[in-house]
């Protein structure tokens, strides 16, 4: 999964809003899309700039269900391309939304995914600047880190790309920080990726981070802060792949512990337990 579905920063601000979020909390993807449509045409100014941006979100959600049914790539991608418009028309509105940036590059990522990576490298430096713009708006969306760490992992390094696994290590425990209090666990399985991908022994995470450290007082920008965000953490004394092990069981764990679940936590359960056997554990 590329991307849980963050609470919307419009909550509360209109009736229409909330009700998506209440409709969101239920899963009802389909249901709050129809009602942000049935609301557009009367809307105007700041609120017409939130239902939009509110529809670019919840293409994301519709895209998976799409894929999930069987939809062909076209089709998927001409749905992500309409997911991208709306958060467009939206910061045409309001340019300073930092949840309108966030969707634009969320459903570029998603067409990206869609395309294939090496098929869709020219839009990667589109999407990090659209991120690094929801950073300087907002740089504690949590949300902004855990793409940014899957992109750093998808995309080949330098010099095809700019890839870099160990940033997506730092960007996913940046993402982790900022999302404690309410459990992602997709969130924590995009790390035990990064760092099963990364695969450092515990003496060379001991290294690496003293020279990460330098680094991050060197910069100011919240992207550059978390890239080298992993200098900031106590590390235990385990390899990248110990690690991973331990969060993918925990995960597990806590998933299992949930009594009736929703759709996307049985959904995070099967993940978790597919990443755990290709871990050979």
């Amino acid at each position: 999964m590329l991307l849980v579905s963050s609470l919307s920063a419009f909550a509360g601000d209109w009736p229409v809003i909330s009700q998506v979020n209440e409709l969101f909390s239920e899963e009802k993807y389909q249901e709050a899309f129809t009602t942000l449509e049935k609301a557009l045409p009367a809307a105007t100014g700041d609120y017409r700039a939130a239902v939009l941006t509110e529809m670019s979100r919840t293409s994301i959600k519709l895209g998976t269900a799409l894929k999930k049914s069987g939809a062909t790539q076209s089709v998927l991608l001409a749905h992500y391309e309409k997911g991208e418009a709306y958060a467009q028309e939206a910061l045409k509105l309001n340019p300073n939304s930092a949840q309108a940036w966030y969707w634009k590059s969320s459903n570029m990522g998603r067409w990206g995914q869609t395309k294939g990576v090496l098929d869709s490298l020219f839009k990667a430096g589109d999407m990090k600047a659209d991120l690094e713009k929801v950073l300087k708006l907002d740089p504690e969306m949590g949300d902004a880190y855990y793409v940014l760490g899957i992109m750093y992992q998808a995309l080949p390094g330098w010099p095809v790309s700019f890839g870099n696994i160990a940033w997506s290590v730092s960007f996913a425990r940046k993402s982790l920080t900022l999302m404690k209090e309410e459990p992602v666990y997709d969130y924590s399985l995009e790390l035990a990726k990064h760092l099963w991908a990364r695969n450092w022994e515990a003496g060379k995470r001991r290294s690496e981070q003293a020279g990460m450290k330098a680094e991050f007082l060197k910069v100011s920008s919240a992207f550059e802060k978390g890239a080298y965000f992993e200098s900031q953490v106590v590390l235990s004394n385990q390899s990248d792949r110990q690690e991973a092990y331990e969060l993918v069981k925990k995960t597990i764990e806590l998933l299992e512990a949930i009594g009736v679940k929703k759709k996307s936590q049985v959904d995070d359960l099967a993940g978790a337990k597919t990443l755990l056997a290709s871990m050979g554990r």
